[in-house]
């Protein structure tokens, strides 16, 4: 039976391995073949992206209870192997279209050009410090630090979101609709902002969504006493920005990348899955050792880093506002 045992955490392990390392290959190569299919317009394409795969968990969520009660966990593994069947399919097809990518691949000239024009074409009146330390793949990097840090906390903040609310005199179950409810009017509110994004430029909301959200946290970290309208407010900023902050990032590479886009996605992919991990166990930690309070003031303190690092990000990121 140890015997056993072992072998079947050995193989769970294995697969869980497995699996993780192809769900990160497989949204980088979907951001950057989605980058090379659009000439402009990054932002709202990234919009369709995420809130697609947003409607696809819904249904999921929908649809597996029922199948796992009738048919069990054997049931909804065969279940899940339909929509990754659609996408093994979609992956062929676009790899049979990929010379007829409007954005050639990074070895090509094509490519080379288009840094130049980025080159020629930076943002308004950079100081000359952020310029030379930023310059390149700095960019990259600053970036993704940003988006590391701000959504590290933030996906760490829904491990407990449920759970923090009912501490405002709710029950369970009204609190897990008023997050469901802030979370489908940010899903709403999205694709206006995205439309904004690609006419006027993201650079205005990577430092309005950053303290936006980090405002709301300092709210949250206030405690219950605050008003009904005030807390709420901060549960639909922290939604919104959950939403908004990967769409800025990511449509932000392509203008910003001095090395082939799939190393950039995949420097974006690698740095918010490490910061997942380490904010997770930083929060489950904190949560044990001194409750709800504790968390939100690390939360609090990383986002309002984040809202540092947005106005540096803002100063410095390339960002042709003729992609509209």
């Amino acid at each position: 039976p140890a015997v056993s045992e072992v072998a079947v955490g050995g193989l769970l392990f294995v697969g869980l391995m497995v699996f993780s390392a192809f769900h990160g290959g497989a949204h980088v190569v979907q951001c950057t073949v989605l980058s090379r299919i659009l000439p402009y317009g990054e932002t709202t394409g990234f919009v369709a992206t995420i809130g697609f795969t947003k409607l696809v968990v819904a249904a999921c969520n929908f649809v597996v209870p029922p199948v796992l009660e009738r048919h069990g966990v054997l049931g909804v593994q065969l279940m899940l192997l339909v929509p990754g069947a659609v996408s093994l399919l979609a992956g062929i097809w676009l790899a049979l279209l990929a010379d007829t990518f409007t954005v050639p691949h990074s070895r090509t000239s094509s490519v080379i050009t288009e840094d130049v024009v980025i080159e020629e074409t930076p943002g308004p009146c950079l100081p000359c410090s952020a310029r030379g330390l930023f310059k390149g793949t700095g960019v990259i990097w600053l970036l993704s630090f940003w988006r590391a840090l701000v959504m590290g906390a933030l996906h760490s903040f829904r491990t407990i979101q449920n759970g923090l609310v009912t501490q405002y005199e709710v029950s369970l179950v009204e609190a897990g609709s008023i997050v469901g409810w802030t979370q489908t009017l940010a899903l709403c509110i999205l694709p206006v902002l995205g439309l904004f994004a690609d006419c006027a430029g993201r650079r205005v909301l990577i430092v309005l969504t950053s303290w936006l959200v980090a405002l709301g946290a300092l709210v949250l970290a206030w405690g219950p006493g605050v008003p009904s309208l005030a807390w709420i407010g901060s549960l639909l900023s922290v939604a919104l920005a959950s939403l908004v902050i990967p769409v800025v990032a990511l449509s932000l590479v392509r203008r910003n990348s001095r090395k082939a886009l799939g190393w950039s996605f995949g420097l974006l992919e690698s740095l918010f899955s490490l910061a997942q991990v380490v904010f997770t166990v930083a929060v489950g930690a904190l949560r044990e050792a001194g409750g709800y309070e504790y968390a939100l003031v690390f939360n609090c303190a990383c986002l309002c880093v984040g809202a540092a690092t947005s106005v540096v990000l803002a100063a410095t990121v390339r960002d042709v506002q003729s992609d509209a």
